[in-house]
This record gives structure tokens, sequence and C-alpha cells, in this order.
């Protein structure tokens, strides 16, 4: 049934893919994610006196819906507003009207005021009306952003009975730009129920027709929940996820910078951090850090959204299950969360709520802080009042520092963002993080020099080695010769091998680039574990394209080692027969 559906959808949309005008009307280049474009017409239709109801109308709601994504709850606001004025009061421009105040109430709310239980309560009035008024395509698009709610709430299972039910109808009446936003919810639900492989590849055929079909918004929203799912299900250091979330979310990133999406953007940073902190690029993590907070400023504070009347909804069993197990996940929480205001009767900022990590610091410091003043007086939490200072007065700050707790000395990133009158800092433990990567370097500096402090010695006794092999010996000692020359050179590969490694992990593996002959070092490497196999009765054939005598250019040392141990693997676990080695030039 998953993978049903989302063939279906995906074979229905690539038939017949939405097609937009790059110089058409609002609401074409709205879906086109040409917001710009949107601002300059739709502005010039509003002061145009021969522009129709019907034109200001549309334009209204295409101003509102790019007040919104860019984080201007007023001016969507506003311009929702003026097109309650122009709109058809018997029609479904009553419909888009309601559903347009919901997406408002979805984007500015939270989960703890209500607001998103607000959304889901006027997403369904409109769904009732539009079925009052047989629009089916209204009646889907109010579908879509009810689902979308859902899963805010975590009644993920409700969404995709819902979404499901409205991707069948959509396909059925052939809705197909509505196509990628209720894959990309669907894919959302299946993630938050832990189903990664539906999700993956819902999302995946989301971010695809979404970028067939030019839907900005929605090709957003689906690498979002995309990259996210592949940094948080990829294991730390797992390059195969990690680098795959890095690149889904980097063309997201460039869309959100487009169109100004802040509130996204900043969320798709923030996940390229996270991979990156995964990966253990934490300099680089770093870089994307501060992008998330150079994002968050640009997005101007959230304002309560005008009500729209709407009937009082009890929140069910599950939805107190979870408002309680948020609760206790705030308990839980190790960041340090702290909000301040101006203080109206000085220029101090006075702190107005911290979390249960922030208040069990401010206790260790002896009493339980109340102003930014009391704050700096401390001497663990030196530089705390010029962060936030700096981030009431709209400039975000982000550092390390090094903080005294009841754990003894630990290290945070801090991060200082403008918020509504004030500032809000956050502080995320980074010292196993930290100790990881010094780990790391200081391993990878133990094995170089333990590498060297074995190797001047092996290579002493190999050096004997081979002097006596050339002199006059029986048939038992050339046999004895040869087995020690084996196991050192042997034993040199594993320190060559555990080196290697290191260097790896710490980043510090180079390749060189010097010209050699393929053929060479294959028929070097056979040479090596020929008296092996000799001494086991395999034959060892070698088969290589004359072509492989050109030079090329590479590092032969690191051909040389894997040829090594592909065939000294072949000739171990081969117990009667033979061992082919045959080296073909690529035709790619």
């Amino acid at each position: 049934m998953e993978e049903l559906i989302v063939a279906r959808a995906k074979s229905a949309f690539l038939s017949d893919p939405p097609k937009f005008r790059r110089n058409g009307g609002v609401d074409e280049r709205l879906a086109l994610g040409d917001y710009d474009g949107v601002l300059r017409l739709g502005a010039a239709i509003l002061r145009d006196d021969a522009s129709s109801n019907r034109q200001k109308f549309e334009a209204r709601l295409a101003l509102a819906t790019v007040a919104r994504h860019q984080g201007n709850a007023e001016a969507a606001r506003i311009h929702r507003e003026g097109a309650v004025e122009l709109a058809d009061a018997s029609g479904s421009d009553q419909v888009r009207v309601i559903t347009a105040a919901a997406w408002e109430q979805l984007q500015a709310g939270r989960w703890e005021d209500g607001s998103f239980h607000e959304s889901v309560a006027t997403f369904e009035r409109a769904e009732r009306l539009a079925v009052e008024l047989d629009d089916e395509r209204a009646r889907l698009s109010s579908l879509l952003g009810r689902t979308d709610a859902l899963t805010k709430l975590g009644r993920d299972e409700e969404a995709l009975l819902a979404v499901d039910g409205g991707l069948a109808r959509a396909l059925e009446l052939r809705f197909h730009t509505l196509i990628p936003g209720l894959l990309t919810v669907r894919g959302v639900a299946l993630s938050n129920l832990e189903h990664w492989e539906p999700a993956m590849a819902t999302l995946d055929a989301a971010v695809i027709l979404a970028q067939i079909g030019s839907l900005a918004e929605w090709e957003i929203r689906a690498r979002f929940a995309l990259g996210g799912l592949l940094s948080g299900h990829g294991e730390p250091g797992d390059w195969e996820f990690l680098d795959r979330a890095l690149a889904v979310l980097a063309v997201g990133e460039k869309h959100s910078l487009r169109t100004r999406s802040w509130s996204v953007l900043a969320g798709i940073r923030g996940a390229m951090a996270r991979s990156c902190e995964r990966l253990g690029n934490l300099s680089r993590a770093a870089v994307y850090r501060e992008a998330e907070s150079e994002a968050l400023s640009q997005h101007q504070p959230r304002r309560p959204v005008a009500a729209v009347p709407t009937p009082n909804v009890e929140p069910s069993v599950e939805e107190r299950i979870v408002a309680d197990g948020l609760r206790v996940l705030k308990e839980i929480d190790v960041d340090l969360h702290i909000v301040l205001r101006r203080s109206p009767e000085s220029e101090d900022l006075q702190i107005l709520h911290r979390n249960p990590a922030a208040r069990r610091q401010a206790e260790f410091e002896g009493n339980l802080l109340t102003l930014l003043s009391e704050v700096e007086q401390s001497p663990t939490l030196a530089g705390f009042g010029q962060a936030l200072r700096g981030a009431a007065s709209g400039t975000p700050g982000e550092d390390e520092v090094e903080i005294a707790t009841p754990q003894g000395t630990r290290r945070f990133r801090r991060r200082a963002v403008p918020s509504e009158d004030g500032a809000v800092m956050v502080l995320r433990d980074v010292t196993p993080i930290q100790d990881k990567a010094d780990k790391a370097v200081s391993q990878s500096e133990f094995l170089e020099r333990l590498s060297h402090d074995i190797r001047t010695p092996l290579n002493g006794v190999l050096g004997l080695a081979n002097l006596l092999e050339r002199s006059d010996l029986d048939a038992r000692q050339r046999i004895w010769i040869e087995g020690l020359l084996a196991s050192g050179d042997l034993l040199n590969r594993v320190i060559s091998d555990v080196a290697d490694i290191s260097k790896i992990e710490a980043g510090k593996l180079e390749l060189s680039e010097e010209p050699f002959a393929v053929a060479t070092v294959v028929r070097e490497a056979a040479a090596h574990y020929e008296p092996a196999a000799r001494d086991k009765g395999l034959a060892l054939w070698i088969d290589i394209d004359p072509a492989l005598n050109s030079p090329v250019k590479g590092d032969s040392n690191r051909l040389r080692q894997v040829l090594g141990n592909l065939m000294g693997n072949a000739v171990r676990f081969t117990q009667d027969g033979e061992v082919r080695v045959s080296a073909r030039q690529s035709l790619k």
C-alpha cells in the first residue's frame, strides 16, 4: 500500500505536470517561488485604479502568503483582512480566506499556547464550507493544511489516514499541484511514526515532483523534512546518510535564501549544522550555526494572529498525553534556555524564564538570579551580559565558553538571538563532542609516534633478513627466511593500516599524485604473494590489459596496499585450485 500510493502519485504527476508561466499572474509567480515578482506585481495591481476587485483579491492573498513565508505576521494579517473586504461573500473566496488565516495561525503558533489546535479547527471550518459549496479543490487545499497541523500536534496516524484519502481524491480529479504538498506531509507523518524507509521514499518523491513542477514552497519543505530525516537516522560518522542529508539540505537552503523564507532557512541551516556535528566536522558546523543565527536575525518577531471564530476544542486523551510528555521533556532537557526582556524600570534585562537546567546552574551559584546585572557578577558566567545585550539590540551572537557546573568544568556552545523586546540564550553542552575530537587528535598523534618507533627496528630486521636471503642457504633455511620476510611484511602492513585509520578519523589522510604504471604495481603485488601461493600448492595467474602499461597519475602505494590486501585474502582463504588476478581498463 505504501509503495503503491506513492508510485501512483509519481506516475500521474509525471504524465501531466503543472505548468506555470514565469511572467504570469500573482498566483503563478507565487507557485514558482518568485516572491519578488509577487511583491512587484501585487503592489502594482493594488495601486492601479483600473484593477478589478478580483485582481486585487488575488493580489492580497498572494501578498499575505509571501509575508507569512517571510515571517512578517503583521503584514500577512493586513493583506488577508484586505482580501476579506474584496471577497465574494457567497463563493469559495471565503474558504480561501479562512484557509489563509489557518496557515497564519499554524506558522506563528506554538504547541503550548493552543495555536496548533486553533489552526486545526480553522482548517476544519474551511473544509466544511468547501463541502457545502461543492468546491473539492478548496477542500483538499484546506485538508493539506489540517494534516500539516496534525503532525505538529503528534496526531500522525490521523494525519496519515486523512492525507492518503486526500491523495487518492487529488489523483482522481487530477489536482496535480497538490500532490507534492500532500506527499511531504505524508512523509513527515511517517517519519514521526518511525517508519523510516516509507518516509524516505515518500519524501524523495515529494522532492522530485516539486522540483519538476517548479513548486518552490513544497520543494523547500520536502527537502527540509528529508534532510532532517537523513541527518537524524544516520549514525554519528555515517558518511552515506549524513553527506546525502547535507546535499539535500543545501538545495533547500539555496531556494529558501532566494525566497527569503527566513524561518525555514534557519531550520535548514540548523539541520546542516547537526549533520556536520554528527560527522565530527565541528568547524563546518560552526559556520552553519552562525548562518542559522543570521537567518533568525532576519526573521521578524512573531506577533499574535487575529483570532478566527472557531468552535471550542477540548484536547483529546492522546493530546493530553503528548502535552504531559512535552512537559517531562522540558524537565529533563540538558540544554540551558534563558529568556529575557528589557526592564521597564531600568536599562537592565529582566529574566522572564529559564528551564530546569538553567535554574539548576543558577542555584549552583548560590541564588536564583533575576536580572542580567546579577548574572554578570558571577565569575563562572563571564561574558553573558555582553552577548545578551547585543542580542537585545538586534545583534545575534554565538561562541563557546567553559562554565563551572556541579559536574565540574564543562564546555558550552552558547547562542544569543533577538526576541520581542528582549533576547533568548540557549547553551548546549558540547563537552562530549569536543572530548571526542581531542581524543581523535591525541590518538592520531600517539599512533604516528608508535608507528615510527616500531618501524625503525622492524626495518632493521627486514633489512638483515633480505641480506640473509641473498646468502648461500639450504632449502630449509630459505623457507625460514621467506617466512620471516612474509611475517615482517605483514606486520609492516598492519602498522600502515592502523596509521591510515587514525589519519582518516583525524581527517589528515592525504593521497599522493605521481605518475606510475598500474601494470607494474599489479605485478609487484602478485610477486609478493607468489611464494605463499606456491607453498599452498596454488597456481597464481596474472592477466593484465596491455593498456595498463601506460603511465597514470595517482597514489601507487595506496593501490599496492589495496591490491595486497585483496590478493593476501585470496591466497589465504583458497584451499586448492588457483587464484587469478585480472586487471582491465574501465570503458567509463
